[in-house]
């Protein structure tokens, strides 16, 4: 009953229309073995999955993820699309991803966590859960989509929370050492903070701003790491590393090669 499996993995791209892949449904006979379970990870999860109420206390990485990824979407699509009509991925809204934690027994051990999530009221709640309930927190990604239906909607609806909260949410998590960060920016908007020129626009400048304001707010970070589509379509992280100097928050590219670009590049 699978009691020396350490590590799960399903990433499995569902049709559109198709509902998510449940593993532990309710209310099923079996009850398999899990303890030994460290590192899981699944795409379009379901909140209705029993399985996060039998996660052992030690697991010690968790990411709940899409298939394919929904940034792979064009920048240039059919206007009269909708989002949902044309991509797979089934992503969480942060109430049902707030309720997946809830259910969670302990999450103490955690050191490891990657959210793909869309946003709602719940956004903030969620994060403050997160920081309280996984206190050893170290790596942090989140992938964070606003709640549009309309591809029109993408050029100009704003976030449901700034920058700048989110900033202040993070520092909830005392034990961050690495964060990651996707950010459904307006297409039409790239300067968002006063750390930014707003005479340059530019993928460059508002990548580096979204790092300047996460660093600002969360200091003893080691790095930030910070999602963005150069002009052949490609997305890649772009990297910092984060310096205290005796209070003043210094930021330092970092061009990642080799093991350190395969380290830090998406899965």
């Amino acid at each position: 009953m699978l009691p020396q499996l350490r590590a799960f993995t399903l990433a499995v791209a569902l049709e559109n229309g198709r509902a998510p892949l449940i593993l532990w449904p309710r209310n099923s006979d079996g009850s398999p073995n899990i303890s030994s379970l460290r590192r899981l990870t699944l795409s379009s999860p379901s909140a209705e999955d029993e399985i996060f109420d039998h996660l052992p206390s030690e697991l010690q990485e968790l990411s709940l993820r899409d298939v394919p990824r929904f940034y792979e979407r064009s920048r240039y699509p059919n206007p009269f699309a909708h989002l949902d009509h044309a991509y797979s991925p089934r992503i969480l809204s942060c109430t049902e991803t707030l309720a997946i934690f809830r259910t969670l027994h302990c999450c103490a051990a955690l050191r490891h966590l990657e959210l793909v999530v869309t946003e709602d009221e719940s956004e903030l709640q969620l994060l403050a859960y997160v920081a309280a309930s996984c206190p050893g927190l170290e790596f942090f990604e989140l992938h964070c989509y606003r709640n549009v239906s309309e591809y029109s909607d993408l050029l100009n609806a704003p976030l449901a929370i700034s920058l700048d909260a989110l900033g202040r949410a993070l520092s909830a998590f005392r034990a961050l050492r690495v964060a990651r960060l996707n950010i459904d920016l307006p297409w039409s908007q790239f300067t968002i903070s006063r750390y930014a020129s707003r005479e340059t626009r530019d993928g460059v400048t508002y990548s580096g701003t979204i790092a300047q304001i996460i660093a600002h707010a969360v200091p003893w970070l080691e790095s930030v790491c910070v999602l963005t589509c150069g002009r052949s379509g490609v997305h890649q992280w772009r990297i910092w590393d984060v310096h205290d100097r005796e209070g003043t928050i210094e930021l330092e590219s970092v061009e990642a090669t080799g093991l350190d670009r395969r380290r830090l590049s998406d899965r």
